[in-house]
């Protein structure tokens, strides 16, 4: 039975497969805009007219929202379920997403300003998402065998060390589908998947 789900943002809830470089795409020009590439800057500094928190508000964009995602608010209501966000892109990103569409919690990373000048703060290491994951199980006194994660990258696989099952969803690339139990490319597909799995059905995904 399934009593909870981990999921990826950027490219799964969102859309948009990298929230900071929605953040600072605009500000800057950089080869690699990943929270990886960013923070290994230690020279980024921005205009001292420019708010950074309010910046990175304005660039959450309600269009960028996968479509269906109210779908898993639904079935959240309906089921129970545990639905959490473990995330390395925008920290400022999945709560609103968290508040908006009732996620029972959320990690992701982060940026503090100080005199201009930009420090990143990695709560989510993209390469040990099973942390962060364990961390919620914890939390919530829930077991791995209880629980499905839920990615894009080949970096989401890691929650796999702390899920029974991972879904592909809307993969990037053919090595993702390779590491999954299951592929989706909608929440519609998602959902039937963790049904039939709590009622014990064959699933072929």
């Amino acid at each position: 039975m399934i009593k909870l789900m981990a999921f990826d943002m950027d490219g799964v809830l969102l859309r948009h497969r990298n929230s900071w470089e929605k953040v600072f795409s605009n500000l800057f020009s950089y080869n690699d805009y990943t929270f990886q590439g960013l923070s290994r800057r230690n020279d980024i500094s921005i205009p001292r007219e420019i708010d950074i928190k309010r910046h990175i508000s304005k660039s959450f964009d309600l269009n960028d929202i996968n479509k269906d995602l109210y779908m898993l608010y639904n079935f959240k209501k309906e089921t129970k379920i545990k639905m959490v966000i473990i995330s390395a892109g925008v920290n400022a990103f999945a709560e609103k997403l968290s508040d908006i569409y009732n996620f029972d919690n959320f990690i992701a990373n982060d940026i503090i300003e100080s005199n201009g000048r930009l420090r990143f703060v990695k709560n989510v290491d993209p390469n040990k998402k099973d942390i962060n994951l364990e961390h919620f199980l914890n939390l919530y006194r829930i077991s791995p065998e209880e629980t499905i994660s839920i990615g894009d990258t080949i970096f989401d696989v890691s929650m796999r060390r702390k899920s029974k099952y991972f879904i592909a969803f809307n993969p990037y690339n053919s090595k993702v589908i390779e590491n999954a139990d299951f592929t989706a490319y909608n929440f519609n597909d998602l959902i039937e998947i963790v049904n039939k799995i709590n009622c014990k059905i064959n699933v072929e995904f």
